[in-house]
């Protein structure tokens, strides 16, 4: 009798993980028209029908993604007070209704404010949601279940070609409108979530449990985000520099980068919980292969492209799954304020990039100089969590 109902909870818990993980795959394969590999594939029509220059736009973006970090600060700070259940059921709506608003944008200035609000309520504050409910309600099956939310998000890396075709077949209003009832229809099951929640309120104490080498993994991510946001909005055009047109660019590019981000998703996650003890070298090696990749994107030729960017999307992978649990690891008692600091500087960097690729393109005339300089400072910041962690400064 007792195995019969240690077997009935044992079904129930994981008929439970499995319906919370489904909830939250439809969430995050709605932040799709929200992510910079997203909106890459509607640039150049936006730049057409509202009259923008690309310099215009980058400037938008970041203004959106600046005041965004801003507000994502406070979505971790909200899901700290009033949990994560709380917390979706405020900002879901809302980025529902900006989804359907894209569409009708008659004018730069609306389109800014719609971005902004996309930008708020989108990718990372879902990101927030999703991660730490994950973690607080299976704390057994952290890594695992990390990997299903990071293979659910690296499906919808295969789209850039799918939605170039929908555009060019029926315009990209028509395409954000059927993205729109799409993005109303995946987010309702995410409402009806039960996800408990125990209030703690941030102290002192609190505070100092973050370490200093938490904040060094921040800022390795945030050099990282400027390549990740400038690369995926300019794609097209940094590509075209390489002798590929638009629809060999969203091919070559972005299927092999989802090939390899399925498959460090899927794998990794395993690797991670049999490894937790080797995370942070784990990492730094994800980190000094992604660098020499981002270089390796600017002298491609057509054989080259897939493999370098199946790398490239295997690195990407294993990344999104380590930092969540480096900082499940050296900050657990603040995991959602941390994360909140972390998504805050990633939408930072998305937002300057785009400017510091604009520039370079109009000054120099290729991006070849900002590709570089972001990979060496890449290299330069890993070197210094990996003295940070094997207390190396101390010799210097």
């Amino acid at each position: 009798m007792v195995y019969k109902r240690s077997f009935v909870g044992y079904i129930l818990v994981q008929a439970t993980m499995v319906l919370d993980l489904l909830c939250h795959v439809l969430a995050i394969w709605t932040t799709l028209p929200a992510h910079s590999f997203g909106v890459n594939m509607f640039l150049e029509y936006w730049l057409s029908d509202l009259h923008m220059s690309r310099v215009m736009f980058s400037m938008i973006w970041m203004s959106a993604s600046l005041i965004s970090a801003c507000f994502v600060l406070l979505t971790g700070r909200m899901v700290d007070h009033h949990g994560s259940q709380t917390t979706l059921r405020i900002l879901y709506p809302f980025y529902a209704f900006s989804i359907v608003a894209l569409g009708f944008v008659q004018h730069v200035i609306a389109l800014a404010c719609v971005l902004t609000l996309m930008r708020i309520t989108g990718p990372e504050a879902v990101a927030i949601i999703t991660n730490i409910s994950t973690v607080q309600k299976h704390p057994e099956h952290t890594a695992k279940a990390l990997s299903v939310l990071a293979w659910a998000e690296s499906i919808f890396m295969f789209s850039p070609p799918l939605v170039l075709y929908a555009i060019q077949q029926i315009g990209w209003r028509y395409t954000i409108h059927i993205f729109s009832i799409m993005v109303i229809l995946m987010l309702l099951p995410s409402l009806c979530l039960h996800i408990p929640h125990t209030p703690k309120p941030v102290t002192e104490t609190n505070n100092a449990i973050i370490p200093t080498i938490t904040y060094l993994f921040v800022i390795q991510n945030t050099v990282f985000s400027l390549f990740w946001s400038g690369f995926n909005l300019f794609v097209v055009d940094i590509m075209r520099e390489n002798g590929f047109d638009a629809s060999e660019s969203s091919l070559g590019v972005f299927v092999p980068l989802s090939i390899g981000f399925i498959g460090a998703t899927l794998v990794m996650g395993c690797v991670f919980d049999r490894f937790k003890s080797y995370i942070v070298y784990m990492l730094s090696v994800v980190v000094f292969v992604l660098s020499g990749c981002m270089v390796w994107s600017l002298y491609l030729t057509w054989w080259s492209l897939w493999v370098c960017f199946f790398v490239y999307g295997w690195c990407v992978g294993s990344q999104l799954i380590l930092y969540t649990l480096v900082f499940a690891k050296y900050a657990e008692e603040s995991l959602a304020r941390v994360q909140s600091i972390h998504n805050a500087f990633g939408m930072f960097a998305t937002g300057v990039a785009p400017v510091l690729f604009s520039v370079c393109k109009e000054w120099f005339g290729v991006y070849s100089y900002v590709i570089i300089g972001i990979s060496i400072g890449l290299v330069c910041i890993n070197v210094m969590v990996l003295c940070r962690y094997t207390h190396c400064f101390s010799r210097f």
